[in-house]
């Protein structure tokens, strides 16, 4: 997965939490394989336990996505007996 679509992916999850307040990251050169991610979240939790809890909910999704793709891909190529 390329930087930018997984760093995308990960500020959207972590817009779903309700205790960040802001989510966003910046590409500082094309050409680096960097990525800046700022994260504000409220008092009662961190950024970076916000962070671990975003990707692993990430993750969870893309396994979830993979086993329904799977199964139709199975049903739509199903050869008729």
């Amino acid at each position: 997965m390329s930087d930018t679509l997984s760093s995308n992916f990960s500020c959207r999850q972590l817009l779903r939490d309700p205790e960040v307040k802001f989510a966003g990251y910046r590409v500082p050169h094309p050409l680096k394989h960097q990525i800046d991610i700022k994260i504000q979240t409220t008092e009662e939790s961190a950024p970076v336990t916000a962070l671990s809890s975003a990707l692993e909910e990430l993750k969870e999704e893309i396994v979830s996505f993979e086993v329904a793709f799977k199964v139709l891909a199975l049903h739509l190529f199903e050869v008729p007996g």
